[in-house]
């Protein structure tokens, strides 16, 4: 016996397959028999937290799902816990790697892939702020920790504590390709401002995109941001900050029939808003698609996904 409780269910994603996942049963378990995690600094109310579902995960999991894909092109996910967004990259075929600092996350990692009939996908201890990994024995190899650099790197509810030596900014820092971009999801934590001045400092510019999820029979409602930070190479080869204006766009998941919508407003530089829409069903085969919305710049974020959500349910009625 492992020491601690699991369960199994099948987790929805919007814009994707289901995905079958096995996490613990509840936030009262814990097992470290022999200190792997206290040697990590993970105490023992931290210690269920990687084996949990957030909806900040699933929030991640969903933009995953319905981002163009990039030959070539290398990702990371920091602090992956059950690693429901690397799980939907590599179903998709994208260069993943799920990184995290739990002893227990790799093998958890493994059984999902296991559940759902993936291949291998690749797996690093990824750590700051805490204690680095012990050294190997014959008994316990060292781990492999994250090393190289990244084209985009992702991640979900990370900014849960202060970071007053700016941990988290400087180990992105060191593993974002020169043009690389980084997603955070954030449940509208109050470390956010400061996160910003960490990025800030290391070139990193920024545009947050609200988040909102109308609840449902199966799913409570979220409120977050979609935080994405981004550099580039001057002219002269030279790494400058990205000097686009921070702008909040918007994004709420709505629920018709058996299709899910995911309708967008993205800020443009008349100070105005402009509406797009994805339609996804919610049983495989699952494509999602992009249905044009009637054009036109909408003076706020809520009207432009008015129109979103209007021109999604005309498609649902006609061709649904």
């Amino acid at each position: 016996m492992p020491g601690y409780q699991t369960k199994q269910e099948c987790i929805a994603i919007a814009g994707a397959p289901d995905l079958v996942i096995r996490s613990l049963l509840d936030r009262q378990q814990f097992s470290d028999p022999l200190g792997a995690a206290e040697r990590m600094g993970i105490s023992s109310a931290a210690w269920p937290l990687f084996g949990l579902l957030w909806p900040s995960g699933t929030q991640l999991a969903a933009r995953m799902a319905v981002r163009p894909m990039t030959e070539g092109e290398r990702i990371l996910e920091l602090g992956c816990g059950l690693a429901l967004a690397s799980l939907v990259g590599h179903r998709r075929g994208s260069d993943v790697t799920a990184s995290d600092c739990h002893p227990l996350a790799a093998s958890f990692l493994l059984e999902n892939l296991r559940l759902n009939q993936l291949p291998p996908m690749k797996y690093r201890h990824g750590h700051w702020g805490r204690l680095p990994p012990p050294p190997g024995t014959a008994q316990a190899p060292a781990l492999r920790t994250v090393h190289g650099r990244f084209d985009l790197i992702v991640g979900s509810d990370l900014l849960y504590e202060r970071d007053d030596d700016a941990a988290l900014a400087g180990f992105i820092e060191a593993h974002a390709a020169e043009q690389a971009e980084v997603w955070i999801v954030d449940p509208n934590r109050g470390n956010r401002p400061a996160f910003h001045k960490q990025m800030a400092a290391r070139g990193f510019g920024r545009r947050e995109e609200r988040l909102e999820t109308v609840a449902s029979a199966d799913a409570a409602a979220y409120r977050g941001r979609l935080l994405v930070y981004r550099r580039t190479v001057g002219e002269k080869g030279i790494l400058v900050a990205s000097h686009e204006k921070p702008s909040v766009n918007a994004m709420k998941i709505f629920r018709h029939q058996n299709y899910e919508l995911i309708c967008s407003a993205k800020a443009v530089d008349s100070g105005k808003f402009t509406p797009t829409l994805i339609v996804s069903k919610q049983v495989w085969p699952t494509r999602p698609r992009e249905i044009a919305v009637e054009r036109g710049d909408y003076a706020t974020a809520d009207a432009a996904i008015d129109a979103a959500h209007n021109q999604g349910i005309a498609w649902i009625l006609h061709y649904g």
